[in-house]
């Protein structure tokens, strides 16, 4: 369990040669306030943003450059409720097709879905997922750079890595489990 200020710090490599294709984790958490899920430095992070003060909330992938911030928010759902919340992260090519290469100039669709399982009832009770397509040559090549950068990646809120605030202060406070990323 994360307590607000823990975090867990790994490197933000390639895998493959390649930086990861897909994050995918689980959290839950009761805290109804913002909180950053994990972050990569300064670069792009995952949040938890709460809708005054209630179950309600939305997840929001956030991406940084010198040409400004691009974000994406998932629809609001019960993301506050204590119950554990499969996330995943994915990046393909605008195409839909596979990424053969992490060349920053292309152009890349970046989706955030969101599941929550009901075991005793053995289905999905709640999905959600929103993209993002950046999609110009010069975006492309600033955004997906950002997100393609090795560098720290922390699992919750670090506050001493140099972010500067920039993801907000606030740490996670609940679970976390089942991490992972892959290139494939």
């Amino acid at each position: 369990d994360f307590r607000g200020s823990q975090y867990i710090r790994l490197q933000w490599d390639d895998t493959d040669s390649r930086k990861p294709f897909t994050t995918q984790f689980r959290f839950r958490t009761p805290e109804k306030e913002d909180q950053t899920l994990m972050h990569s430095t300064d670069k792009w992070a995952i949040q938890l943003i709460n809708s005054g003060s209630t179950e309600y909330g939305y997840l929001r992938f956030v991406v940084s450059s010198s040409q400004g911030i691009e974000s994406l928010d998932t629809p609001k759902q019960k993301y506050h409720n204590d119950d554990f919340w499969s996330v995943m992260l994915t990046r393909k090519s605008s195409s839909g097709a596979e990424l053969s290469s992490d060349a920053a100039s292309l152009a890349n669709v970046y989706e955030l879905s969101a599941n929550q399982y009901d075991s005793t009832r053995q289905r999905i009770i709640y999905r959600t997922s929103s993209s993002l397509e950046i999609n110009t040559a010069a975006s492309a090549s600033a955004f997906t750079g950002k997100f393609l950068t090795t560098g720290r990646f922390f699992l919750g809120e670090s506050g001493s890595a140099g972010t500067g605030g920039k993801w907000g202060n606030n740490g996670f406070s609940g679970s976390m489990m089942e991490f992972r990323w892959w290139s494939q």
